[in-house]
């Protein structure tokens, strides 16, 4: 039955969820999840995929994120975010190059927003296809969230 196959499709999921978030062998950690979102009365998957990297003498763990999501007004996007100390690093990677456009001109109000918080903004771009997306600078120590 059509109930029977969703069912299994969701728990296929959580377990692969479960497995992807068993601790590493460099001692690194990562979780993975699924949350739906509601926007405009209407309910969307977005993928979250937070990391933890392995410890060492000389510098603190970094952590990594990535979400993607599909909205009607902007598509597929995939965000990337890198905190290191106090420098934020966010690349939006956009299926449709006017949604990137779009993303684009609002990276001042995102970079106003992040020094508020005393963050202090790295690189803030928003990429369509047509372009190569710029990795987030390499970090040693910090946050960094991907979507």
């Amino acid at each position: 039955s059509q109930i029977a196959e969703k069912a299994t499709s969701l728990l296929t999921g959580i377990v692969q969820n479960q497995l992807a978030s068993l601790p590493q062998e460099d001692g690194s950690q990562r979780w993975v999840f699924t949350v739906p979102v509601e926007v405009n009365e209407r309910f969307y998957d977005v993928r979250f995929e937070l990391e933890r990297g392995p410890q060492s003498a000389e510098q603190q763990p970094g952590w990594s994120a990535k979400l993607n999501l599909e909205l009607p007004e902007l598509g597929a996007v995939a965000i990337r975010v890198q905190i290191v100390g106090s420098q934020v690093n966010i690349a939006f990677d956009c299926e449709d190059p006017n949604s990137a456009t779009q993303l684009g001109r609002s990276m001042p109000a995102l970079e106003n927003r992040l020094v508020m918080r005393d963050l202090r903004p790295g690189g803030l771009t928003a990429t369509a296809p047509t372009s190569t997306p710029p990795e987030p600078p390499a970090a040693g120590t910090g946050l960094s969230i991907e979507a």
